[in-house]
């Protein structure tokens, strides 16, 4: 999972450099200890949970969920499977594609978010 985070941090600090949403990190316990990242543009609020772009990132079908939202109860299993495209013919991760698919989430991210103050 580092790698991951460390690929979706860097992705995230190129891609917000040409954003027009201010970008901050607080720091969240639930649902598990890390980060969120929370952008504002022009009154409006939005964030996600960093571990929630890497799990996106490392298994396959994972959609992240803004604020924690519609997550499972503490009783309630979250299914994923790991994204075996992410290892090569020997089973060790290929970084070339660890890179492109952190890459490829934090773009649809970014261009998911809303538009603001454009008619």
């Amino acid at each position: 999972m580092q790698p991951a985070l460390i690929r979706t941090i860097d992705h995230l600090r190129q891609g917000l450099e040409s954003c027009p949403w201010r970008s901050r990190y607080e720091e969240v316990q639930e649902p598990i200890p890390g980060h969120r990242l929370i952008l504002e543009n022009e009154g409006q609020t939005y964030g996600v949970n960093i571990w929630d772009l890497c799990f996106q990132v490392c298994f396959a079908n994972y959609q992240a969920q803004p604020f924690g939202d519609n997550l499972p109860e503490n009783n309630q299993a979250l299914a994923v499977e790991i994204d075996q495209d992410l290892f090569n013919d020997q089973g060790e991760v290929d970084w070339t594609k660890l890179d492109h698919k952190a890459r490829h989430c934090v773009e649809a991210f970014l261009a998911a978010l809303p538009t603001v103050g454009h008619s």
